[in-house]
C-alpha cells in the first residue's frame, strides 16, 4: 500500500502530457509474454487521414512503432488478442540516459482490425464531461492525474476490462483508418 501511495504522487507530478492527451494509460501492460502475437502484415507505413504509422521488427515479438510525419517519438509495441479482438500495447522507447528522470512512462491501448491493405483503429480515451471512466460506463482501478486517468490494475483485471467492453462502440468509439502505403 505504501508503495502505491509513493507511485502515485510520483504519477502526479512527474507525468509527461504526451502527444494524445485525451487517451487513457496504464502504469500496467494488457499482455503477458506468453500472450503475446506477431503478425509480419503489420509491418511497413500505414497512412491515415492526419497521420501515418511505422511499423519495423524489434525481435521477433514486438514493434518499433514511430510517427514518420510527428513529434510523438517511438514506441516499443506489442500485439495481443483478447478474446477474438486484436490490441496494441503501446509503451514509449527510452529516451537517451538522464532524460528519463522526470517522466514515468506508462502503456496505451489501441485495439485494431487489419482487413488487407486497411487497418481501423479505436482508442480508448476520455473525452472531457462525458468520458468512460467519468460516467461509469467502465469500472477500473485508477487515478486521475492533471486530468488524465492512469488505470492502476493488474495485467488480469485491464484484460478483464477490455474483453468485457471491447465490442462496445461507446468506449472505443474514436476510429480511425489507415491504409497500407505502397512502398517501393
Amino acid at each position: 500500500m505504501k508503495v502505491t501511495k509513493i507511485l502515485i504522487v510520483l504519477v502526479a507530478f512527474l507525468l509527461p502530457t504526451g502527444c494524445f492527451p485525451e487517451l487513457i494509460s496504464s502504469l500496467n501492460p494488457i499482455y503477458t509474454e506468453d500472450e503475446i502475437v506477431f503478425e509480419p502484415g503489420i509491418l511497413g507505413t500505414w497512412k491515415g487521414e492526419d497521420f501515418s504509422w511505422l511499423f519495423e521488427e524489434r525481435d521477433g515479438e514486438s514493434y518499433r512503432l514511430t510517427e514518420p510525419d510527428g513529434d510523438c517519438g517511438a514506441f516499443e509495441t506489442r500485439l495481443c488478442r483478447i478474446g477474438n479482438h486484436l490490441f496494441m500495447d503501446l509503451y514509449p522507447e527510452k529516451p537517451h540516459p538522464g532524460e528519463d528522470l522526470f517522466m514515468i512512462p506508462t502503456h496505451t491501448f489501441v485495439k485494431i482490425t487489419i482487413e488487407g491493405d486497411t487497418m481501423r483503429v479505436s482508442f480508448l480515451m476520455e473525452e472531457p464531461e462525458q468520458g468512460v471512466l467519468q460516467t461509469g460506463k467502465i469500472k477500473a482501478p485508477h487515478v486521475i492525474v492533471e486530468g488524465r486517468p492512469i488505470l492502476t490494475g493488474s495485467t488480469r483485471e485491464l484484460r478483464a476490462m477490455l474483453l468485457a467492453h471491447a465490442s462496445d462502440a461507446e468506449v472505443f468509439r474514436t476510429t480511425a483508418g489507415l491504409s497500407r502505403a505502397n512502398e517501393k
